[in-house]
């Protein structure tokens, strides 16, 4: 006689019909003296389902970290905890059903991201979520021979669906861990950005002083030829008074010496 196994399992018996698009927005206020905010870094800390009536009430708890600048240029690292709800009426199921305390209740986040502006001392952060709510129930599993389900509670699933709702889990699993891989590419994208903005910036007030500089220098060299080109003009009218009357240039040189002398 073979000895029976039995073990209890999660079985999917009721999600969303479609993703949840959800968005909302926070607004923060930004203590005195800082002015600018250099990076903001947000992440879903924990999120949880909580039964309401004839509703689901999903919590989503985000942890978002500033980096501001003072006057002075000294940077701090500022914390703010919050609380994202949303509300899914229990008759968007599919299939419908009544839900009760002892069912599970899982999310799978499909999309997490934001965008903000600041407003004077105020940082205005719009969230935006997508995610697919289910619902589980514990299901006893005999494991002798052949698998079977043993009918202790109802459920929509048979025990063919066993391999593949653990590969599921697997796969909502790997999502998850490859969506917050992309976060991270996405924050160092964005930091990444950053960085050939400044840099582009610098190059750009580099290249217009070097411009200024040349503008000064041509302006230099253009003024000195012009000097250059008057006193030569003057030279030369001196040069061709002198030819012409030599002795007004005599007297001319002797009054200037008597006038000299005489001062």
């Amino acid at each position: 006689m073979q000895e029976q196994l039995i073990i209890r399992v999660p079985v999917i018996i009721s999600m969303l019909p479609a993703l949840r698009h959800y968005q909302t927005t926070g607004n923060y206020s930004i203590p005195e003296p800082f002015q600018c905010t250099e990076d903001i870094r947000i992440k879903i800390r924990h999120h949880s389902i909580q039964l309401q009536g004839r509703s689901l009430q999903v919590i989503f708890d985000i942890e978002l970290l500033l980096l501001v600048k003072d006057p002075s240029g000294r940077s701090s690292l500022i914390k703010y905890d919050e609380r994202l709800r949303d509300r899914i009426a229990i008759s968007t199921l599919d299939p419908v059903l009544d839900v009760s305390e002892a069912m599970e209740f899982y999310i799978d986040m499909e999309y997490f991201n934001w965008d903000g502006e600041m407003k004077g001392q105020e940082l205005i952060i719009r969230y935006y979520l997508k995610y697919n709510l289910m619902v589980a129930i514990q299901q006893a599993v005999s494991l002798q021979g052949q698998t079977q389900l043993i009918h202790d509670q109802p459920c929509a699933f048979t025990a063919e669906d066993e391999n593949s709702q653990q590969l599921w889990l697997e796969n909502a699993s790997l999502r998850r861990k490859i969506s917050l891989l992309e976060k991270d590419l996405s924050l160092l994208k964005r930091s990444l950005q950053k960085m050939e903005t400044k840099n582009y910036r610098l190059k750009q007030e580099l290249r217009s002083s070097q411009e200024e500089k040349n503008r000064l220098s041509e302006k230099l060299v253009s003024r000195e030829t012009l000097l250059q080109q008057y006193q030569q003009q003057v030279n030369n009218l001196r040069e061709q008074e002198l030819q012409k009357d030599p002795q007004q240039a005599y007297v001319g040189r002797r009054l200037k010496k008597l006038l000299g002398f005489s001062l």
